[in-house]
């Protein structure tokens, strides 16, 4: 579309990583991430199901359906994953796969269009979430499942990058989501411009909507990141797979929980667009399964393309 790459003004820099332990909860700021085989350690490696059977297979819930799970605070403490919310006491649940674990029956669960193998998580856990999470879908027991430890899925090689074996964990798709504070800069502003320009109080936009794993500055312009193909930071090599569509989810109030009704879904539809869908980010995929990235490293743009892979799509 006649745009062209850009050019850093400074050094590319990590500003923030994030984990979501819990698919679709709140995400855990960190100031070093691990890596393994599967992406940041512990990163979407719980999710919510519905206790009821489909087709003989439980669903996943997100976000989408009930916006309250945003309330659902996650920290590690003592090796344990610790899940806070309003009202409610707060559920400890061991990092460690426990003897539970291995003698527990595997059972394959709905997420998108796979089906995938975890272990169930027990009647606490369930009580919690169903306590905490009801109104919405007052009808639905909800249990908490976690991966299998051998667990394996790999990513789609629609999706993939040609030559690299990727594979993830309860994510939508990718191990990795990169976004630019510029970008985030730039959609504010659009945001606040056209509330202005409807008379209406401008909706606070935060990055945490789009749940980025890695948040970097310095990128030279909005959406640099669109022209990126291979990153490389503190040692650890990413490959950029492709730019991620947004769905409704952005437009939950992370401090509320609560859908919105317009942004920055609005606000991004009339400049990100193409073929129906808005996008914001890029997935990355990982070629190193060891090691860990810090805040404050250098990015390394290794490899960058003439044209946005927006426009390839």
């Amino acid at each position: 579309m006649g745009n062209q790459a850009p050019t850093a003004t400074g050094k590319v820099e990590v500003t923030g990583l994030w984990v979501y332990p819990v698919k679709s909860c709140r995400g855990i700021a960190l100031d070093e991430a691990r890596l393994n085989k599967y992406g940041f350690e512990h990163d979407r490696e719980w999710m919510v199901v519905t206790e009821q059977a489909r087709d003989n297979l439980r669903s996943f819930v997100t976000l989408r359906q009930i916006p309250r799970m945003a309330l659902v605070v996650p920290r590690f403490e003592d090796e344990h994953l610790c899940l806070d919310a309003p009202g409610m006491d707060t559920l400890r649940i061991p990092l460690a796969y426990s003897a539970e674990h291995d003698k527990a029956d595997h059972e394959q669960v709905r997420l998108w269009s796979a089906t995938v193998p975890v272990v169930d998580e027990g009647a606490e856990a369930a009580q919690w979430l169903s306590t905490f999470l009801k109104k919405p879908l007052r009808s639905l027991t909800l249990r908490l499942v976690r991966m299998t430890k051998d667990f394996s899925r790999r990513v789609d090689p629609d999706w993939s990058v040609p030559g690299v074996e990727s594979i993830t964990s309860l994510t939508d798709c990718q191990p990795f989501l990169v976004v630019s504070q510029e970008s985030l800069d730039d959609l504010v502003a659009r945001v606040e411009q056209i509330a202005s320009e409807n008379g209406e109080e401008a909706v606070h936009i935060t990055m945490d909507r789009f749940r980025p794993n890695i948040v970097v500055r310095g990128a030279g312009k909005p959406f640099a990141e669109d022209f990126w193909r291979k990153l490389k930071i503190g040692g650890v090599e990413f490959h950029v797979a492709q730019p991620c569509d947004r769905c409704m989810l952005p437009r939950v109030d992370p401090v509320l929980g609560e859908l919105g009704k317009h942004e920055p879904t609005r606000s991004l539809t009339t400049f990100r667009t193409r073929n129906g869908k808005q996008y914001f980010g890029q997935y990355l995929l990982h070629t190193s399964y060891t090691g860990s990235i810090k805040t404050g490293q250098e990015v390394e743009v290794v490899e960058q393309a003439d044209e946005s892979n927006l426009d390839t799509l």
